[in-house]
């Protein structure tokens, strides 16, 4: 499964300021937590939340100097959970100017993978996958 942000996409305004979370392997929970720039004491406190990462692979492909918040989670193929349904959590914060519009441009993409043998090599097996099936939707 991939998701990006592309936050500067419509407006090279925008700013990402931080995002969560990073490469993780063999972690069974994963927690996002994003700090928001401190304004007042009011918001000082991160947002925070948490998703299984069981049997998954998170890369953090994101780049601060793209304003790119972008994750790979590679589902283990040797387990149960690609056959159900999985959700994934990861988040962004983004600096907009006052009174700007509020756009910018999402990412999500899955690509589907199977173990096959060739019919002459029965006991060779090796895995096929499907090209990405996405969707980007402008916020």
């Amino acid at each position: 499964m991939y998701t990006w942000i592309d936050v500067d996409h419509y407006n090279s305004n925008y700013m990402l300021t931080n995002y969560d979370p990073t490469t993780t392997l063999k972690a069974s929970t994963v927690t996002i937590t994003v700090f928001p720039p401190v304004l007042s004491m009011e918001n000082q406190l991160p947002y925070s939340w948490s998703y299984p990462a069981s049997n998954v692979h998170i890369i953090d492909l994101s780049d601060y100097s793209l304003n790119l918040a972008k994750w790979w989670h590679n589902i283990a193929e040797d387990t149960d959970l690609g056959s159900t349904v999985y959700r994934i959590e990861p988040g962004a914060l983004i600096r907009v100017p006052q009174d700007s519009p509020i756009d910018w441009q999402e990412h999500y993409g899955v690509k589907y993978g199977r173990q096959t043998s060739l019919w002459w090599f029965p006991w060779w097996h090796y895995w096929e996958y499907t090209g990405e099936g996405w969707i980007e939707v402008k916020v």
